[in-house]
């Protein structure tokens, strides 16, 4: 009978311990989307064929992101997607899979842009990981990208071509 009660003791402290030690970590927080977009004043840029485009951009952030972050920060916003419309052809943007890839180089940009002006801000769990702000910790890995999005990350999550012409 002593023998049973010491296994009973045994069993119900091991699984007290057990879930105490699972109590404590809680899941990472899933990036989630905004449902309502940030429009940037319009763009004219000199591509670098020397065409022009004129464009109107409009971005989904972060749903967690506050948007005087983005406003705060709207010029250097805007000239990080200028700088990448500037670095482009009118070929390079014809396709569907090239407007794909401007519009994630210009994601890509605008995180950059923006987390040069707030890097007191904490980063991310994924770039905790990497330990640095390395490209990858920009969202650059392809394979990491929610289908329908831009970046992996934010606070620009999705970018949006309201109009797009060139000239």
């Amino acid at each position: 009978m002593p023998l049973i009660a010491v296994v009973l003791l045994v069993l119900a402290g091991g699984g007290y311990f057990m879930m105490k030690g699972k109590g404590g970590k809680e899941a990472p927080k899933a990036v989630e989307m905004g449902h309502y977009p940030l429009i940037l004043p319009e763009i004219i840029a000199d591509m670098s064929d020397g065409t022009f485009v004129k464009a109107e951009i409009a971005v989904y952030m972060e749903k967690s992101v506050d948007t005087k972050h983005f406003e705060s920060g709207i010029m250097v916003v805007r000239e990080a997607a200028n700088d990448v419309l500037r670095s482009k052809t009118r070929n390079e943007v014809r396709s569907v899979e090239g407007m794909l890839k401007l519009r994630r180089e210009v994601a890509k940009a605008m995180n950059k842009s923006l987390h040069s002006l707030h890097p007191e801000e904490p980063s991310t769990d994924k770039k905790k990981k990497k330990g640095k702000h390395s490209e990858e910790a920009h969202g650059e890995d392809e394979s990491e990208i929610p289908d329908g999005w831009d970046s992996a990350e934010g606070p620009v999550l999705k970018v949006v071509f309201a109009s797009f012409a060139t000239q």
